[in-house]
């Protein structure tokens, strides 16, 4: 008799449902933690003005308004792509979470197909348990056929074919051991028919149970395959609305560019007229200053000096802008300043740039407009390493800086 191995698939059971539970668990903690948001709409800019009919001081406004949409539109242009990054890292995740659970199904799968080959083997065996129970059955029914019917004839056999009544005995005994035997061997293997049966049947309950299982995994699979779509649809959607607000962007530089050339154009002695601030004359990345304007200890020459403006260390060759509009009126190398560049911004105010490893593009007589590169950093004239001098005078007497600056 084959001996069936005993195995419990309640286990397996318990924590394939558990892995299923805590995935359809995350599912709708992920949709809700993935929130979508539709990008702000495009603001269409007003119909192009004609800055040939525009005078000084309407020019210069617009050339204010200009550089306020090109703040506003980078404000924008940098959400848009922290937008769409953070779309990409959502797919990222989702893509992630589907991988997971196409590695629970193929686990499914694979428990499935072990629960379909236990039923299959069920099968076999329950074939060769009703044969054997088929066989001994056929043989005690012909035992006790023989006896019903022959008895008697069987007894006188047993009888006269033994040579002592102890031999008649040990014959009977005999032969009613072996239909004993038959009995309990037909309840042997009725016993273990219906184990296997319950085998087979806790097997095909499993299947059913993992199929279920199978079916729920890819579902939630589908559900973030769905979520993906979405994403990479809002991300195509952010993709575009970012090249619109880049394009326009485009245009509002395009447009101060063609603003700045004009200005230069027109202004002259007669329209210069300080606007009351100064923007900083270095790129972002350099704003500490090593040396404030006042009184102080000369750093070359170690003996008490006024300091008529700030220090402002950077590399060698970083751009120096102007700090607003005028009309350069020095360019040229003065005593410890080394090469100098000066700015007339009207109305008695002189903007002062020192310490130049080399000039821009505009000579002296030229007007400049802010931004515009006058210059680069360097350490010429009574300088200890890479730094700009800026000064302001008003008057013909040197300020504060920190009075006109933003």
């Amino acid at each position: 008799m084959h001996k069936k191995k005993k195995w419990l698939p309640l286990a397996l059971l318990l924590l394939c449902c558990g892995v299923l539970a805590l995935g359809m668990a995350c599912l709708p903690a992920l949709a809700s933690s993935l929130g979508l948001q539709d990008p702000q709409p495009v603001a269409l800019p007003d119909d192009p003005v004609d800055m040939e009919d525009m005078n000084v001081n309407e020019l210069r406004e617009y050339m204010k308004e200009i550089s306020i949409r090109q703040e506003q539109l980078e404000d924008r242009i940098d959400a848009q792509e922290g937008q769409i990054s953070d779309l990409e890292a959502q797919i990222s995740t989702l893509e992630g979470q589907m991988s997971l659970v196409q590695e629970k199904i193929n686990a499914t799968q694979q428990t499935i197909e072990v629960y379909q080959a236990v039923v299959e083997e069920c099968e076999l065996e329950i074939a060769a348990a009703e044969e054997r129970l088929a066989e001994r059955q056929s043989m005690l029914e012909k035992r006790l056929v023989n006896l019903y019917v022959y008895g008697d004839i069987s007894l006188l056999d047993v009888i006269f074919g033994t040579d002592s009544f102890e031999d008649f005995l040990s014959v009977y005994d005999l032969t009613q051991c072996i239909m004993d035997q038959d009995e309990v061997l037909l309840r042997q293997i009725d016993a273990e028919k219906a184990r296997i049966e319950e085998s087979q049947a806790q097997a095909q309950a499993a299947v059913v149970e993992q199929e279920s299982l199978k079916h729920d995994l890819q579902d939630e699979k589908a559900d973030l395959d769905s979520l993906r779509g979405q994403y990479e649809a809002k991300v195509a959607e952010a993709g575009t609305t970012l090249e619109e607000l880049e394009a326009l962007w485009a245009q509002e530089v395009a447009a101060g560019a063609q603003a700045e050339e004009l200005l230069r154009d027109m202004i002259s002695d007669s329209t210069l007229s300080f606007g009351g601030s100064f923007i900083w004359p270095l790129p972002a990345a350099w704003t500490y200053v090593s040396s404030e304007y006042g009184w102080r200890t000369h750093p070359l020459y170690g003996d008490q000096r006024f300091h008529n403006g700030i220090d402002v260390p950077a590399d060698g060759g970083t751009p120096l802008y102007a700090v607003a509009e005028g009309k350069i009126i020095y360019a040229e190398w003065i005593g410890g300043y080394g090469n100098c560049v000066m700015i007339d911004h009207g109305d008695q105010v002189v903007s002062l740039y020192g310490h130049l490893s080399g000039y821009g593009n505009f000579s002296e007589g030229e007007y400049v407009v802010p931004g515009d590169v006058i210059g680069y950093v360097g350490t010429t004239g009574a300088s200890t390493g890479n730094h700009l001098h800026f000064e302001v005078r008003l008057n013909g007497s040197s300020t504060s800086p920190w009075n006109y600056l933003k």
